[in-house]
C-alpha cells in the first residue's frame, strides 16, 4: 500500500470518530434540554400558570398574590403545611376611595397580606361589665377569634392576633405587634358602655383629633390603662397627624361602620347607627398601616346583653365586621396569601 493511501484512510476515520463524538454530545445536550423544557400552554410540570404573567381579566373583589407562611398568632406559628409555595399573582387597579380620591396606597397598588386582629382588654382588665355580668374581654375575644377565621378561611389574609386568650396586653403593645409584623391592617374590637342602660348601637373609630364630648368620653374610658406620661404628648400628636393614614383608615371605617350595622339590624330591631368617628385612641395611635375602632354593641344594654351572650348573636357579629374588611380590600389592588401545591408522594 502506498503511503498517500494510508494518509487517506487516516483521515477519512478520524473524520467519523469526530462526526461520533459530534453526533453523542449533541444528543446529549437536547435530552438535557427537555428535561428543562417549559411546555407550549404556559405552564411548568406542576400544572401552575407562569407567574410572571397575569392570568385573568380584572376583577372587582378581592384577588390573590402568593406568599410565604409568617407567624399567625402572638408568639405561635401554625404547623408548617407538607406542600410547597409557589408566586402566583393576579391583580386589579385600586379604586378611588368615596370621596374620588387616590391615596398613595392605592396608587401604588398595594395589596393586603396580613391582618391583625385585636381582642380588647384581657385578664386583669376586664373592661365594661354588663348589668347581668357578661364581661367585655370575654366577649371581643370569641368574636376576634371568629372574625380571624373568616379572615383565612375566605379572604385568604394571613392573621395574627394579639391575643388568643385572657392575657392582658398593654393598648402600647398591641400596636407594636402590628408594627413588627408589618401587618397591613390594624382592626380593635370592643364593646360600648353608657350610664343610659337604654343606649343601643355600634359605632367604628378610625384615629384622628376631635373635639366632640361623646367620642372624647369613648377613648378616655378605652385609654384608661394607656401608660403614656404627658411628655409624650408631643410625639403622640406627631404620629396621629400622618394624613396617608387618616385618610384610609377612615375609608376602612365606612366601609366596616356600614357592614356592621347592616349585619345586626336585621337580627336586632331598632339598633341605632351611630356611625364613624375619629378619636385619639392610644391602641391606634403609631400604628404604620389602617386602623380602626369597632364598638360592636351596648353591654350596658340588658337586652343587647342577653343577645351578646349567644354564640350565633357572636357569630353574625364576626360575619358582619369580615363584610366590611372584604368591601375595603375590594378597593385595593389585591390580597397576597399562600399558595398551595400538594407534592407528589415520596417527596
Amino acid at each position: 500500500m502506498s503511503p498517500v493511501s494510508v494518509i487517506v484512510r487516516y483521515k477519512a476515520r478520524t473524520v467519523r470518530e469526530r462526526q461520533h463524538r459530534i453526533s453523542v454530545l449533541v444528543s446529549g445536550a437536547l435530552a438535557v434540554s427537555a428535561l428543562f423544557a417549559v411546555p407550549a400552554s404556559g405552564q411548568d410540570d406542576t400544572g401552575v400558570e407562569d407567574p410572571g404573567k397575569v392570568t385573568g381579566k380584572p376583577t372587582t373583589g378581592p384577588t390573590f398574590e402568593a406568599i410565604a407562611p409568617h407567624e399567625s398568632s402572638r408568639g405561635k406559628k401554625k404547623v408548617p403545611e407538607p406542600a410547597s409555595r409557589v408566586p402566583v399573582s393576579t391583580s386589579h387597579v385600586a379604586a378611588p376611595t368615596a370621596t374620588g380620591e387616590r391615596s398613595l396606597i392605592r396608587a401604588l397598588g398595594l395589596k393586603i397580606g396580613k391582618i391583625v386582629v385585636d381582642a380588647g382588654h384581657g385578664g386583669h382588665d376586664t373592661g365594661t361589665i354588663g348589668p347581668n355580668g357578661l364581661e367585655e374581654k370575654d366577649l371581643v375575644l370569641e368574636v376576634a377569634l371568629k372574625l380571624g377565621k373568616l379572615l383565612e378561611d375566605r379572604l385568604g389574609a394571613e392573621v395574627v392576633y394579639t391575643r388568643d386568650d385572657d392575657t392582658f396586653v398593654p393598648l402600647e403593645t398591641r400596636t407594636a405587634i402590628a408594627n413588627k409584623e408589618q401587618a397591613d391592617l390594624f382592626i380593635s374590637i370592643h364593646a360600648n358602655s353608657s350610664s343610659d342602660s337604654t343606649a343601643r348601637g355600634v359605632e367604628t373609630y378610625y384615629l384622628n383629633f376631635t373635639s366632640r364630648a361623646d367620642a372624647l368620653e369613648v377613648a378616655a374610658r378605652e385609654n384608661a390603662v394607656s401608660e403614656k406620661s404627658i411628655h409624650e404628648l408631643q410625639d403622640l400628636v406627631k404620629k396621629i397627624a400622618l394624613k396617608e393614614k387618616i385618610g384610609e383608615s377612615r375609608e376602612f371605617a365606612e366601609d366596616v361602620q356600614k357592614s356592621l350595622y347592616t349585619g345586626l339590624n336585621a337580627k336586632s330591631p331598632g339598633l341605632r347607627n351611630r356611625g364613624v368617628k375619629k378619636a385619639p385612641f392610644v391602641v391606634l395611635i403609631g400604628a404604620n398601616m389602617p386602623s380602626i375602632l369597632a364598638e360592636i354593641s351596648f353591654v350596658s344594654n340588658p337586652a343587647d346583653e342577653k343577645r351578646l351572650k349567644t354564640s350565633d348573636y357572636r357569630q353574625r357579629i364576626a360575619e358582619s365586621l369580615y363584610r366590611g374588611v372584604s368591601k375595603y380590600v375590594s378597593g385595593l389592588s389585591g390580597v397576597k396569601v399562600a399558595s398551595k401545591i400538594e407534592k407528589p408522594e415520596g417527596q
